[in-house]
């Protein structure tokens, strides 16, 4: 029998990515953005709730995915939840 593990919880919550997105794009560019790299990953949180390692590691790759000052932003907070 294969034992579970406890998601490891992050300080990250959605409207941190939100705030790390606005300071490259403008307020509603980085909703978009959020948005869809929300959607793609499957993370499915509220803009206060700490999400686990998994979804945020899932959530930076969506965004390193869209390119841009997204793959900026998923990359940075990507090197900040591995550490």
């Amino acid at each position: 029998m294969s034992e579970q593990s406890v998601p490891t919880m992050t300080a990250f919550t959605t409207r941190h990515f939100l705030r790390r997105l606005e300071e490259k794009v403008s307020g509603f560019n980085a909703k978009l953005l959020l948005h869809a790299a929300i959607v793609e990953s499957g993370v499915s949180s509220k803009d206060d709730e700490k999400l686990d390692s998994e979804q945020a590691t899932n959530l930076c790759l969506s965004l390193i995915k869209k390119g841009g000052p997204a793959f900026h932003v998923g990359q940075s907070l990507y090197k900040e939840i591995q550490q």
